[in-house]
């Protein structure tokens, strides 16, 4: 639960904003990452500026003089109060009307007996037959000579950008997945884009999408349960919106429509780095990691490990100085194929050190999904698939993705 603001001295809540351009207008896009807030706001440059400095220290008055100091133009004090009342009331700022927002959606979730399908209508078709068919032509984009295989892969890491823009790499990497037997079992891993303080973050809800209902595995979570902690169960509301998860049952649904699975769904949290660089020896992670590793190895053969897990996010869109060139992004995949040629060596920690050695300054949302996985699959190595960029023509972002499969085992 958030922290109450000072009576008097509004705090912001951690909103992400970023500079847009609206019919010549400068403003500011305001995203939610908890995602209490409905929908997206936009705010001019003078509230994205006032909202910076509202870190519950300052008062209307001292929020106006600090206003006045920044950009040489006075506001009125009035002004900034009713500007206060206003973000309180938008769910802007901590204080009680963000914690009983906040409440509200954690108790509907936790009393729902699914996860409902969040981005149905949305980033895909709500509609079942629709959905089918664009999923069909996603997968028909991948290879289509691939041999048999006796035994479900050990591991798969596959994109979890949206479906339009990663379409080719979906396609190879449930391609290879579709021609094998399926798992009994598919342990989901997943960024967790609104945070999260656990390494792993479950749900024990069955996911409900326009194909279907996928039953989350009980025994197995039954299982993972005890060595969470508490945290780690208090964070499941994190599994409401988010859509790393949700675009993998959507292709596991898609590949077997027939043939019953069961799905542990876990968001991956902060994973901090210990002594030697990397998070391995820390007990928060070696706990959970345990727990899952050892679930895993009671059913040899019939689990697949599957990380829904993006590469780089750069540009100015993401917090870059300078629009990206041809360059920028030529030295982007040269840094980023080295970096899968590291997750296909099955090297955990080195992959670990690659990425957060520098600050993680490519901006690896897939770190913490990947890193698990490789600890899951214990040095196997793996074969990369697939490599794209998602790139906006005015150098303004880049995402990079890429899908690798782990062999059967031995």
């Amino acid at each position: 639960m958030q922290e109450r603001s000072p009576k008097g001295k509004p705090k912001a809540r951690p909103l992400e904003l970023h500079p847009v351009e609206v019919e010549g207008r400068s403003l500011f896009l305001v995203r939610d990452p908890l995602e209490i807030m409905e929908g997206q706001a936009l705010v001019p440059p003078e509230v994205a500026l006032l909202l910076q400095f509202m870190d519950g220290t300052r008062t209307p008055v001292e929020l106006a003089l600090r206003f006045a100091l920044e950009t040489g133009r006075t506001l009125p004090t009035s002004t900034v109060e009713r500007l206060v009342e206003d973000l309180d009331k938008g769910l802007f700022l901590e204080g009680e009307r963000f914690e009983e927002a906040f409440a509200r959606v954690v108790r509907e979730f936790r009393d729902s007996p699914l996860r409902p399908a969040a981005l149905a209508g949305k980033s895909y078709p709500a509609d079942e037959e629709e959905l089918a068919r664009l999923l069909e032509g996603i997968l028909e984009t991948g290879p289509s000579d691939l041999s048999p295989s006796d035994r479900p892969p050990l591991g798969l890491v596959a994109p979890h950008i949206d479906l339009d823009r990663g379409g080719k790499v979906y396609g190879t990497a449930y391609r290879h997945l579709q021609a094998a037997p399926p798992a009994e079992t598919f342990v989901l891993l997943g960024t967790s884009h609104s945070g999260g303080s656990s390494p792993l973050i479950p749900t024990r809800k069955d996911f409900e999408t326009p194909l279907g209902k996928v039953e989350a595995d009980q025994e197995f979570l039954d299982a993972l349960y005890p060595a969470l902690g508490e945290e780690a169960l208090r964070e499941e509301f994190l599994h409401r919106n988010e859509h790393s998860l949700e675009f993998q049952v959507l292709f596991l649904q898609a590949i077997f429509p027939d043939r019953p699975f069961r799905i542990v769904p876990l968001l991956t949290g902060a994973l901090p780095a210990g002594e030697e660089g990397t998070p391995r020896g820390r007990p928060e992670v070696e706990g959970p990691l345990s727990a899952l590793m050892e679930e895993a190895a009671r059913r040899p053969g019939r689990v697949t490990f599957i990380a829904g897990a993006d590469l780089a996010h750069l540009g100015p869109r993401f917090g870059g100085e300078k629009p990206l060139g041809k360059e920028d992004l030529a030295d982007l995949e040269r840094k980023d194929r080295a970096t899968l040629e590291l997750v296909a060596s099955g090297r955990a920690e080195d992959f670990y050190r690659d990425v957060a050695g520098d600050g993680n300054a490519r901006n690896v949302c897939g770190l913490s999904p990947v890193y698990i996985l490789l600890r899951c699959l214990e040095g196997r190595p793996g074969r990369i698939l697939d490599y794209a960029q998602a790139a906006e023509e005015d150098g303004s972002q880049v995402v990079s993705f890429g899908a690798l499969i782990f062999g059967s085992p031995g």
